[in-house]
């Protein structure tokens, strides 16, 4: 977290409750130096009581070419696929190499881009995959 946070500002978009995702969030940042901001469930788009998408518009203002979705659902950041990193979820593996693979994502390709979504584009090929379904 601390190198990521050198490069970029740490906010939490969850599709968590706020009283689950603060235990945890400041279990992990007990000093809040990391996280900046908190959104939960609460600010998702709730697709029939089954889903919660989180869209990234309700940053109005942050330009979206500098904002990052990092999360293990797909559908989660399906409305900016441009926006999103795509992780392995976690279930206790000590080996588990995702967030390095992912600090060296964000300081090695994004920190410098112009836009994140052509880089992040460039990689994933969210859209282009989207397209070819419908």
């Amino acid at each position: 977290m601390e190198a990521i946070s050198e490069h970029f500002e740490i906010v939490v978009f969850t599709a968590s409750v706020k009283e689950y995702a603060d235990a945890v969030l400041n279990y992990l940042d007990p000093e809040n130096k990391y996280f900046k901001h908190r959104f939960y469930r609460e600010h998702c788009l709730n697709i029939s009581n089954r889903v919660f998408v989180k869209d990234l518009r309700i940053f109005g203002n942050r330009k979206l070419e500098n904002v990052i979705m990092v999360d293990n659902s797909l559908y989660s950041f399906a409305n900016q696929l441009g926006n999103g990193v795509l992780i392995n979820s976690f279930y206790n593996d000590k080996e588990d190499q995702e967030l390095d693979n992912l600090k060296n994502y964000l300081v090695g390709y994004l920190s410098q881009a112009n836009d994140v979504r052509e880089v992040n584009e460039q990689i994933f090929n969210f859209s282009s995959i989207l397209n070819e379904m419908l």
